[in-house]
């Protein structure tokens, strides 16, 4: 007979869900046809938040059609619908109540897509909650009458909530608060998310486990003194959390703690003992059953891999482990349930972030039992602030206190040496071989069928963890990777061999943050913790803003640049001034190169093609230095800006030096006239052409003459704002190109 036969049939539930959804592919919604056009909008309101002077609802059931076609305005024929997908709109007016019809007018926008590795895709994430664009409101044409009332009165009782906390506390703490007690998190203080997710404590800010039993558990006991049969108790207490978890928005650890808290009490109501892996499964289950696609985001599996951690690997592991001093036992048990959490979720913690902060163990152990202070303290503050507002400031001392040793700690943390393991996004056979072992360690001595297997050795199973937590930063050599990002209207190029990583540039006009959202994350992505040599070939914006950003960062930065190199032309210390301080500042080494000089290690081989040493030019972009990349056989040429009088410069370098067959350009100027001339692309003849550019550019980048050029020559062009980002790969003497947006 099968034991905890409903846990099993809800793990199989699951398993045949996941391997539909895995057949069916991820959702699809697009519309981009749609894009800044004014439209008139129809939906449902079933969500809603506010975020600073902007108010956000998420309609469901939604219909639009355009406004220049008035003839189906009134009747709604021939309209987009969808009913699987939802639209988020942002207005600044009252929002309309939970559950009303809306008709309003705005302009849609699709969210943005991933072109990178490592970045973060908009699109993919809001399509897995159900959403397909976002809107712009311009006005709200009408508002049915008839509305929810039980979720319209949940959201003021949050918003009342939320003011009390916001005239208790001040802004900061506010902001935490309300993201831990009634998961508002649009207002969250940004630097105190960074400093918290940077040092693997920023779980505190979700509705969790802790929550839901800490409230939960308050509310039963309390209604079971005050002598209500225990069915009844026990039904109150779930009633009010399930609002609870209503008013707070429904996550899924949220959902999670409170299915697990209802079997709990149904457990004591039956007289029955509790069983934690059935209701963890049933509450997965109930989870996926609302909403399947969930199985696709990291949240749901970090969320149940916590709890899995604690209730079956951690007595796996520690078994015949016993500790006779009781204070020692204690630390012990909560140090060894913190790696347990730790360990079972890292893969999906490196698949989402690729990367591991080293100390938050460390730091959990402090944090998390301040939590069962902390929260009845924030909850405590909003109680009295409802009564008397001068009571609640004065219990939110406490809150106050609490959270600034926190910040403290993560302060402290960030100073540290190796406070990040940047391991890079893991591949699928490692974690299928990483949990696999764990697997082993849990069946570990346990009898399956008529067979029991063997118990494994205490020193075993740690060695067997030790091996695979190691494998998964480890990175086969891959040869030599160029990889030109998709960084808009601008250039950034990584090229990685022999351990060697090397950015040319890295800066855009078009996109903000280029380092926070697109630069690091890639690194990240990869693996990459240091930056050997980052080559900025002259100082415009859209070739060193991510060069800026990243150094601005400071000690907030998890990736270490060791040497700046730039042009050695004429007055190159004053027009990168700003460079070379920030480098400076940043203990950066800086090397000014010129026609000649090259930077080589093992197979890899740099060159400076120009400029020669004090080359003088009016045009910025003549001083541009332009490398060739030497590997095996393989020579690629990038070009910066340089122009045509550059590439003649170039041509004369390469008539007395001798040049290698070209295989790769980086084509000059984002494709502009002023580069890549028919001489120069007769002298090297290359295969193929890259070209950085950014989607629909006001320059019309690249210039149609250029691209002619280039097909005259017979190269094969990619293009970043066709393909996203574009990665060259030379391996054993071949070479070969992937696109990023074709996978």
């Amino acid at each position: 007979m099968v034991r905890r036969p409903l846990c099993v049939a809800s793990l199989v539930c699951i398993a045949i869900i996941f391997l539909g959804l895995w057949v069916k592919g991820p959702p699809e919604a697009d519309v981009s046809a749609w894009t800044g056009r004014e439209l008139l909008i129809s939906g449902t309101v079933s969500g809603k938040e506010i975020g600073g002077e902007t108010q956000v609802i998420y309609l469901s059931n939604i219909a639009f059609c355009d406004m220049e076609s008035p003839d189906q305005v009134d009747s709604f024929q021939a309209i987009n619908t969808d009913d699987t997908y939802g639209l988020i709109c942002y207005m600044q007016q009252e929002a309309p109540p939970m559950g009303a019809t809306v008709l309003l007018t705005g302009e849609i926008a699709a969210f943005r897509t991933a072109t990178n590795p490592g970045e973060f895709d908009q699109r993919e994430y809001y399509l897995l909650q159900g959403y397909c664009g976002k809107v712009s409101v311009k006005e709200i044409v009408s508002a049915s009458e008839e509305y929810d009332v039980f979720r319209e009165g949940l959201y003021q009782i949050r918003r009342y909530l939320a003011a009390v906390l916001d005239a208790a506390l001040d802004e900061k703490d506010a902001s935490v608060m309300r993201a831990m007690l009634l998961g508002e998190k649009l207002q969250m203080d940004r630097d105190i998310k960074k400093l918290y997710q940077a040092n693997g404590i920023a779980h505190i800010l979700s509705i969790s486990g802790l929550h839901i039993s800490m409230i939960g558990i308050g509310l039963y006991q309390c209604f079971k003194r005050l002598a209500f049969p225990l069915p009844v108790s026990a039904g109150l207490a779930m009633i009010i959390m399930t609002a609870y978890a209503v008013m707070t928005g429904g996550s899924v650890s949220t959902i999670r703690a409170v299915v697990m808290f209802g079997f709990m009490v149904l457990a004591a109501c039956v007289k029955r003992s509790y069983d934690l892996p059935t209701a963890l499964s049933v509450a997965a289950l109930a989870t996926v059953l609302s909403e399947p696609y969930v199985l696709y985001q990291a949240g749901f599996w970090m969320s149940y891999l916590a709890v899995f951690g604690v209730a079956v690997l951690y007595p796996a592991l520690m078994d015949e482990i016993d500790i006779k001093n009781k204070k020692l036992r204690a630390l012990c048990t909560a140090a060894a349930g913190g790696f347990c959490v730790n360990l079972v979720t890292l893969p999906v913690l490196l698949m989402s972030y690729y990367e591991y902060p080293v100390y938050s163990i460390f730091l959990n152990l402090l944090v998390i039992p301040l939590m069962s202070v902390l929260l009845p303290a924030g909850i405590l503050t909003i109680m009295a602030g409802c009564v008397f507002l001068p009571l609640g400031k004065a219990v939110g001392i406490l809150v106050h206190v609490i959270l600034g040793v926190y910040e403290w700690l993560c302060g402290v943390a960030m100073n540290l040496p190796g406070r990040s393991w940047i391991a890079g996004a893991p591949e699928a056979w490692k974690i299928m071989v990483f949990y696999g072992i764990l697997l082993l360690i849990v069946l570990s001595g346990k009898k399956i069928g008529r067979k029991r297997l063997s118990r494994m050795k205490v020193h075993v199973r740690f060695l067997l963890i030790a091996v695979v937590v190691l494998m998964m930063g480890l990175r086969a050599d891959a040869g030599l990777r160029i990889t030109l990002l998709d960084v808009g209207q601008g250039d950034g190029i990584c090229i990685r061999a022999e351990g060697i990583t090397c950015l040319i540039d890295g800066g855009s006009t078009s996109k903000s943050r280029l380092a926070e959202y697109q630069l690091e994350p890639f690194l990240m992505h990869e693996g990459i913790s240091e930056i050997d040599y980052w080559l900025i070939t002259h100082p415009d914006q859209d070739h060193c803003s991510g060069y800026q950003e990243m150094m601005e960062m400071g000690k907030e930065n998890a990736i270490t640049v060791h040497t700046l190199v730039l042009p050695d032309a004429y007055g190159i210390r004053e027009s990168c001034a700003e460079l070379i301080a920030l480098a400076e500042r940043n203990e950066v080494q800086v090397l000014l190169l010129s026609s000649g000089d090259y930077i080589q290690t093992g197979k890899l081989k740099l060159t400076v093609l120009h400029p020669i040493e004090g080359y003088q030019a009016e045009d910025v972009n003549e001083n541009s230095l332009v490398v060739s990349v030497e590997y095996e056989e393989f020579c690629g040429i990038f070009t910066g800006d340089a122009t045509v009088e550059s590439e003649r410069e170039v041509i004369r370098y390469w008539e007395e030096n001798g040049c290698c067959p070209v295989q790769l350009l980086k084509v000059g100027h984002h494709g502009s006239s002023t580069s890549t001339s028919d001489a120069f692309l007769e002298y090297c003849r290359p295969q193929v052409a890259l070209i950085s550019c950014g989607w629909k550019n006001r320059y019309g980048h690249p210039h149609e003459e250029v691209v002619e050029r280039l097909e005259q020559c017979g190269c094969t062009i990619y293009r970043t704002d066709e393909s996203g980002a574009i990665s060259v790969y030379v391996r054993d003497g071949k070479m070969w190109i992937e696109e990023y947006l074709q996978h």
